[in-house]
């Protein structure tokens, strides 16, 4: 595999791990109608996010996003960028804990809840421990296995969808105050790993950033996919009672030459396998930027900090809605990390290429 492509699998893989559990509900919980326009706020946002990120670390060839953030000093990097850690740790504390309920709900009911957190935990752990090509290369495999099953699913469900649940189109223009929707811009945030990859990678060639772009771009479907399924089988009415909407309409579809009784079951197998790949990025990079401006000391060592810290912590959310409350209080890092690192990146970047220039 072409090296400058090598960070678009990881990109669309981190991406899916949560388009498929957190994303639908939080669409459909917007309004019972004009679904198209919320998707696509977000995708906008994305594209324009990642852009400013890229145009920030294509400025500093071999900087990663800590190394471009020292220019402005020591502290001040460390300032701008702690909310940034504190919100990849929350990201990852309720991505283990969402997925951990999706697995014991689906396949281990008599499983304690504690030996799935482990599992998913250990195995995430594992993979960060590799070096990020390598988990590259793990997640090309992964992809290559596991998206004819995903797709497979996905097309199953048009066997019980209606399209008259479409209409109407006319979206709710207030749904940029909606908490869904700003809950919803979690699915987004998963760009931002790219800011720790940037020592790895050159993001002044064009076509390290374009093999990004044309990741993004093959998202399109699937963020459309995951809202529009649940929608068009149960009707925008119904369709926001689910906790997983997603599931309760691959649920529906019913084919009896089907090797197992339930085509959920080859979905779920398909898409929670990327939350190792989401949970392994979110320790690497945390235990990375961390390492670089806070504990000068070993990555491994971090990583495993963070991953016993997110298992312990895990444990003591107590249901789904104590989950949803986390993603609502962390809303203001949300929108710091998508939004301001990104600007300041930008800004930094050029400054600095203007200051080298001179």
């Amino acid at each position: 595999m072409n090296k400058n492509w090598a960070l678009a699998p990881l990109f669309f893989a981190v991406h899916l791990s949560l388009i498929f559990f957190l994303y639908p509900d939080k669409m459909i919980g917007i309004a019972h109608f004009g679904h198209w326009a919320y998707i696509s706020a977000g995708i906008a946002l994305e594209f324009a996010f990642l852009w400013l990120l890229m145009s920030g670390l294509a400025a500093a060839p071999g900087s990663s996003l800590t190394g471009l953030f020292r220019n402005w000093g020591a502290w001040t990097a460390r300032l701008l960028l702690f909310p940034l850690s504190v919100y990849w740790f929350m990201s990852l504390l309720v991505g283990f804990r969402i997925h951990a309920e999706t697995l014991i709900i689906m396949f281990l009911p008599r499983t304690p809840e504690w030996a799935v957190l482990f599992v998913l935990v250990l195995l995430s752990l594992q993979a960060s421990l590799i070096s990020l090509r390598g988990l590259s290369r793990a997640t090309v495999t992964l992809l290559i296995l596991l998206m004819p099953i995903l797709l497979f699913s996905l097309g199953a469900c048009f066997l019980n969808a209606d399209a008259r649940y479409l209409m109407p189109l006319t979206p709710n223009l207030t749904f940029w105050h909606s908490q869904n929707f700003l809950n919803g811009l979690a699915s987004h945030s998963c760009f931002l790993f790219i800011g720790m990859a940037s020592a790895k990678w050159d993001f002044s060639a064009r076509c390290v950033r374009r093999s990004l772009y044309v990741a993004m771009a093959t998202l399109i479907p699937f963020y459309f996919l995951a809202v529009y399924i649940p929608l068009l089988i149960f009707s925008p009415g119904n369709a926001n009672k689910f906790r997983y909407p997603l599931t309760a309409a691959f649920d529906t579809v019913n084919i009896d030459w089907l090797m197992l009784d339930r085509i959920t079951m080859l979905y779920v197998v398909g898409s929670v396998t990327f939350i190792y790949i989401f949970g392994a990025l979110l320790i690497r990079m945390n235990a990375e930027l961390l390492r670089d401006l806070f504990l000068p000391v070993s990555k491994s060592v971090l990583s495993c900090l963070l991953a016993a810290l997110a298992f312990s912590l895990a444990l003591l959310v107590p249901n789904w809605h104590i989950a949803q409350n986390i993603l609502k209080l962390d809303t203001p890092l949300r929108l710091y990390s998508e939004a301001i690192i990104p600007l300041l990146a930008s800004v930094i970047g050029k400054l600095t290429a203007r200051r080298r220039a001179q």
